[in-house]
């Protein structure tokens, strides 16, 4: 009795493994893919942040001065390099209408705007007294293939942060928001020109989405998930980068510093929770090219840090779309106005945006979309 049901344990693990090898072809990253990559490098990634972390951009609040400049800076870019708009009416700008919160009657804690995810905006409606608008920034750089173009593999970075400090007292008001997370802002941008430069498209195109308002509450990905510009049921995974210029140097006794990754080392958040095909791409990739140190700590819907939960892709996979999420791990400039960009590690954001790129590049060329073959967490299913 107990060999049999040995015998049937170890057959059931076989067949699961040769249908999975069958679905994920082993992954070998060529010559001309590593090219494409080198056109993400470290003099570009700090060109671009030290204008989207500068003072001048305010801390990119939600709304703000500072977050419209950077989104007009993102959507000049992409013009330029010839990427099709995918936000509304013909433009790069999904418009979000916030709507004004009268001030207390007394003092406390005040937000001065509100954020309704089952409002959509209307310019009709929605003037006057604007309402305030703010803006996701979104593009399509269409694939080669004439059928898999229709699919989408989506990537993106919230480009909003805390904005400035009311506190009077305060030597330095400004949070930059270098790591956070303008690291992944000028990521995202940095591989959509590799992309756009490159000698030939990928098979299925690439979704561009800059997210507002992730800072208070993820409010930018939830009325894109909501109130989408393009066939959100095309888009077959969503990659999110969300601080990857930190890293912990030796030496470094920092206790605010003890979960930041090294070097050439990154957390890798959900590429295995939904999509177990999606999961096999994102190791294969990363062990055939620069080998990073792939940390899979917070891989897990019941991490006590809850980080799964706290980005961007948490509404793409609320809708159904695997996803995989970068993050350096908190610091000692988390949230505060230390987070400026002399403080980045630009060799390690080359290595893990080009790792990025290259998975990307990998999944648009599939030849079917990543099955959806594990069950969401209850907080995913329930919500």
């Amino acid at each position: 009795m107990k060999r049999n049901l040995f015998a049937f344990i170890l057959l059931t693990a076989f067949v699961f493994q040769s249908v999975a090898s069958a679905q994920t072809p082993a992954i070998t990253v060529t010559v001309d893919e590593k090219k494409v990559a080198e056109g993400v490098t470290a003099k570009q990634l700090s060109d671009y942040l030290y204008f989207v972390a500068s003072d001048e951009m305010e801390g990119r609040d939600t709304p703000s001065r500072g977050l419209d400049t950077t989104a007009k800076f993102i959507a000049m870019n992409l013009s330029k390099w010839g990427f099709k708009p995918a936000g509304d009416n013909g433009t790069y700008f999904q418009r979000i209408a916030l709507k004004r919160n009268p001030p207390p009657a007394k003092p406390g804690r005040f937000r001065p705007f509100a954020f309704n995810a089952d409002e959509k905006y209307d310019p009709v409606k929605m003037t006057g007294p604007d309402y305030v608008l703010t803006q996701n920034v979104v593009a399509i750089w269409e694939g080669s293939d004439p059928v898999l173009k229709n699919e989408m593999i989506a990537i993106g970075a919230h480009y909003d942060h805390l904005g400035m400090s009311q506190d009077s007292d305060a030597v330095d008001k400004i949070y930059n928001g270098a790591d956070d997370d303008g690291s992944g802002t000028v990521s995202v941008l940095s591989i959509a020109e590799a992309l756009a430069k490159a000698p030939k498209r990928p098979k299925r195109s690439v979704l561009f989405v800059w997210h507002c308002g992730e800072e208070k509450g993820l409010w930018g990905s939830k009325y894109f998930n909501k109130f989408p510009t393009v066939d959100i049921k095309m888009v077959i995974t969503q990659l999110n980068i969300d601080m990857i210029g930190r890293s912990k140097k030796t030496g470094d006794t920092n206790p605010k510093d003890k979960d930041l990754t090294g070097e050439s080392a990154i957390y890798v958040i959900g590429s295995e929770m939904m999509s177990s095909t999606l999961g096999s791409i994102v190791k294969s990739t990363n062990a055939d090219y620069l080998n990073l140190g792939y940390d899979f700590k917070y891989d897990d819907p019941k991490d006590p840090e809850r980080f799964f939960y706290r980005s961007d892709h948490f509404n793409y996979a609320v809708n159904g779309i695997p996803i995989t999420f970068w993050f350096d791990g908190v610091h000692e400039d988390y949230h505060q106005p230390g987070d400026e960009p002399q403080k980045i590690d630009y060799n390690k954001m080359e290595k893990v945006a080009r790792t990025i790129l290259i998975t990307l590049w990998k999944l648009t060329d599939l030849k079917e979309r990543p099955k959806v073959d594990k069950q969401l967490p209850p907080e995913l299913t329930h919500r």
